[in-house]
C-alpha cells in the first residue's frame, strides 16, 4: 500500500477537536482535545474502520486533565518529596466558581445545617458546581447551583481540621465526645 500524504489540519466532531499528521507510514500522530468520557482507543478504531484499514493505538499520553497540564506533573523520581508538591483542594478545584462564606455560614455548611443560597449569596451566573470557601479561602464544600430560595445541597463537605464554637456555645461543651484542643472539635468528612 502506498503512503498517503496528510496535510496538518484541525478537525472537529461535536465537542472534540483533533489535528493529525503522518509520522511514519503507517503511523499517524494525533493531538485530541476532548471532554471526559471520550474513549480515544475507540476513536482510533472508528478512524481505521472509516478508512477501511483498521487502526489501533501504539501509545497514549494524557497532556492535560482539567486545569492541570503535563508540565505540572511530578516525575516518579520526585515522589519521595511529594508532600512539597501537594496543592489544596480549593486550588485543585479553582476552575469552579467560588462563593466565600462568613464564619457562621461556613460552620453551618460544615455541620450540614439548613442554609439557603440566598443566605450565602448567589454565585456568578452559569452552570455546574460551585466551591464554597471559608474566609481563609479553604474549601468547605462543593454544591450544585440552585435558585436563591433553595437549600444548599452539598455534593461533598470537606474535612475541617477545627471548627470554631458557635456564638454563645459554652467552652466546656465538648461536641466531639472527647476532649479537643482549645475546645475545638473536628468535623468528619462526609457526603450530604
Amino acid at each position: 500500500m502506498a503512503p498517503v500524504a496528510l496535510e496538518e489540519a484541525p478537525a472537529t466532531a461535536g465537542d472534540r477537536a483533533a489535528d493529525a499528521t503522518l509520522a511514519a507510514h503507517p503511523a499517524v500522530t494525533a493531538r485530541i482535545a476532548c471532554s471526559k468520557g471520550t474513549y480515544i482507543r475507540s476513536l482510533a478504531h472508528d478512524l481505521g474502520a472509516a478508512l477501511g484499514t483498521g487502526a489501533h493505538l501504539e501509545a497514549l499520553r494524557r497532556t492535560r486533565s482539567g486545569p492541570f497540564r503535563l508540565a505540572q506533573a511530578i516525575p516518579p523520581s520526585a515522589l519521595g518529596s511529594a508532600a512539597a508538591h501537594v496543592i489544596s483542594p480549593a486550588r485543585a478545584l479553582e476552575a469552579l466558581p467560588a462563593v466565600t462564606l462568613s464564619p457562621p455560614l461556613a460552620l453551618a455548611i460544615a455541620q450540614g445545617k439548613l442554609v439557603t443560597w440566598s443566605d450565602i449569596g448567589m454565585p456568578a451566573p452559569g452552570e455546574g458546581p460551585v466551591r464554597l470557601l471559608d474566609a481563609r479561602g479553604e474549601l468547605v464544600a462543593v454544591a450544585p447551583r440552585a435558585p436563591a430560595g433553595d437549600r444548599v445541597r452539598t455534593l461533598r463537605v470537606f474535612h475541617r481540621e477545627a471548627v470554631p464554637r458557635a456564638k454563645g456555645e459554652p467552652e466546656h461543651l465538648d461536641r466531639s465526645g472527647s476532649a479537643g484542643a482549645e475546645g475545638i472539635a473536628p468535623v468528619s468528612a462526609r457526603e450530604v
